[in-house]
């Protein structure tokens, strides 16, 4: 046990006896967040709460998620975690759209990085070839021959 009362006993004005069941989740450096939780939820059900619960462990997940749900309580009275629940399904949302852009994007580039390396190997095959282009011999009398008498 911490030194001292814990942050529910010193709020009670009581003494903090060794077997206290709030002291291990709420010692006296977190006197904001048992005061949070106890506004929100009561003491005495903070307490049948957590006895509720059997597995240290999950004791232990239970106060933190009480401390949260009170937090979201004082930021947000109306909704609580809903409201923030709501925040990160729209960022969520937000995110898969921009990752479905940016995919389509890289998409687009690698079949353009495709075409450029298909483009290049014509062009290295082109130039293996030994083909000469050039212009057709025409000695001028284009045309006079079919208008001749």
């Amino acid at each position: 046990m911490v030194n001292g009362a814990c942050a529910a006993c010193k709020h009670q004005r009581k003494r903090c006896r060794p077997n206290c069941l709030l002291a291990k989740y709420f010692p006296q450096e977190k006197m904001e967040d048992f005061l949070n939780v106890q506004r929100i939820f009561g003491v005495n059900n903070v307490k049948q709460i957590l006895l509720s619960v059997n597995n240290e462990d999950d004791r232990n997940i239970t106060a933190q998620t009480l401390v949260m749900e009170a937090q979201f309580r004082r930021d947000n009275p109306v909704y609580g975690s809903i409201a923030m629940k709501n925040q990160l399904e729209a960022e969520n949302e937000a995110l898969r759209r921009e990752l479905k852009l940016v995919q389509k994007h890289l998409k687009f580039w690698r079949k353009v990085a495709e075409e450029h390396i298909q483009m290049k190997l014509i062009e290295a095959q082109l130039d293996k070839c030994p083909l000469s282009l050039s212009a057709p011999d025409f000695d001028g009398d284009v045309g006079e021959g079919s208008n001749s008498q």
